[in-house]
């Protein structure tokens, strides 16, 4: 699974292998208040840049002290680190310095998840110089709801899709043992409203995962 080394020392969040390779170089320095982000156009609209503005870090419009760059293998961004990125899918690339991040994908969900590792780097308020290549060693990763008992409500389910995504999990499969729809009634459509809250769950599940 995803992970990222920290202190020298591999570690994913979910009890998984991690298929990350880290150096890092024994120093570290006070995350930055403000940054300016640079992307290709195309990807100014992606998932992975809304996820780098809900760190809380103030987003500069122009250059700034510090310098976040973003993209995938093919943007104009990121063409010098294209060696760097793993050639694994969903793998990424990530460099921390005192001047600036970068994190170029194997493709768009690599590079969510490299925010996801820097979101979780700066969630102590440091950030360590260092560079980490990562990947998945899982194809599949994620949850079945397929238990007995009161199914997860609308908001319980939103909930577990943001964590999914931000500990790089890209699975969710719909099964309660005690939904009336899933089982005795099954050849019925399910009630618009019930219907229409999947949708929106599935729909929130394509952008994190």
């Amino acid at each position: 699974m995803f992970g990222y080394c920290h202190g020298g020392k591999s570690s994913s969040g979910i009890g998984e292998s991690c298929a990350a390779h880290c150096h890092f170089y024994s120093s570290s320095f006070t995350a930055p208040k403000a940054w300016s982000v640079t992307a290709d156009r195309q990807r100014q609209s992606s998932y992975a840049v809304s996820a780098l503005a809900e760190i809380g870090v103030e987003q500069l419009a122009k250059a700034g002290n510090f310098r976040v760059t973003l993209g995938v293998v093919g943007d104009r961004s990121v063409s010098k680190f294209k060696k760097l990125v793993p050639q694994q899918q969903e793998g990424y690339y990530m460099a921390v310095g005192p001047k600036g991040v970068v994190i170029a994908g194997r493709d768009e969900r690599g590079l969510y998840y490299g925010v996801q590792t820097l979101r979780d780097m700066i969630s102590k308020g440091q950030l360590e110089t260092c560079t980490i290549q990562d990947w998945p060693d899982v194809k599949f990763r994620g949850a079945i709801e397929g238990f007995y008992g009161r199914p997860w409500s609308h908001e319980h389910r939103l909930r577990q899709i943001d964590f999914y995504g931000r500990n790089k999990m890209n699975v969710y499969i719909y099964g309660p043992k005690d939904d009336p729809y899933h089982r005795q009634h099954w050849r019925e459509a399910y009630p618009e409203n019930e219907a229409n809250c999947s949708k929106n769950s599935m729909s929130v599940r394509t952008n994190v995962g």
